[in-house]
């Protein structure tokens, strides 16, 4: 997970969000991807995902695994786009299970 937090300083996470995104070549996908980080952040502030705060919701626990395979699938693709995951091509060549 470090490698996606690390990508910008904290005081400057807007230039982690782009800089991430400067790494999709497809401009209309980076447009989908940009709005899907938004989403997630938004639930990540309204539901108690991150934290316990008395203001936020509960997330309703059938969501639970939809929203962990959500966050999982963007958090592999980010770090695909940016060079930062290894083993992500697919082919007998490529098992990261080495079966």
């Amino acid at each position: 997970m470090s490698e996606l937090r690390h990508v910008a300083p904290k005081d400057e996470r807007n230039k982690g969000v782009e800089a991430l995104l400067s790494q999709i070549i497809d401009p209309e996908w980076r447009v989908i991807i940009r709005s899907e980080m938004l989403v997630l952040t938004k639930l990540g502030n309204d539901f108690d995902i991150r934290h316990y705060e008395t203001r936020v919701k509960s997330i309703p626990a059938e969501a639970e695994d939809y929203l962990f395979a959500r966050m999982g699938s963007l958090i592999v693709y980010l770090l695909g786009a940016s060079n930062r995951l290894k083993n992500v091509r697919k082919g007998a060549d490529d098992d990261p299970f080495g079966s």
